[in-house]
C-alpha cells in the first residue's frame, strides 16, 4: 500500500456526534483545536457532517466559525453563503 500523500488532500470531513462532541453533544475543545490546526497549518477546508438538522448547529458558534461547510439533514451550507444563512435561520426557527 502506498503511503498517504497529504499534499493531495484539501479537506477534512468529520462526523459531529460523539466524534467532535462528547456524549452531551457539546463540541470537544480538543477535536476542534485539531481541526483548527489542519485548517491553519495545511489550508484544508473543514466539513462537518451530521444527521442532525441545521438548526442544531445554529447554537454552536464555534462550529459555525470553523466549518467551511456543514452537511446536515437534507442541508449543505457552504460558508460562502453565510450571509444567506440569516434567511435560513428564520425559516428553521419560525
Amino acid at each position: 500500500m502506498k503511503p498517504l500523500d497529504l499534499t493531495k488532500i484539501s479537506a477534512a470531513v468529520a462526523d459531529y456526534d460523539r466524534t467532535l462532541s462528547g456524549p452531551d453533544l457539546q463540541p470537544s475543545p480538543e477535536a476542534l483545536e485539531a481541526l483548527s490546526r489542519l485548517k491553519r497549518m495545511r489550508g484544508w477546508r473543514i466539513v462537518i457532517a451530521s444527521g442532525r438538522p441545521l438548526r442544531f448547529f445554529l447554537r454552536l458558534g464555534r462550529i459555525l466559525e470553523l466549518a467551511d461547510a456543514i452537511v446536515a439533514q437534507r442541508d449543505l451550507i457552504p460558508k460562502e453563503l453565510k450571509e444567506k444563512l440569516n434567511l435560513l435561520i428564520g425559516k428553521y426557527i419560525s
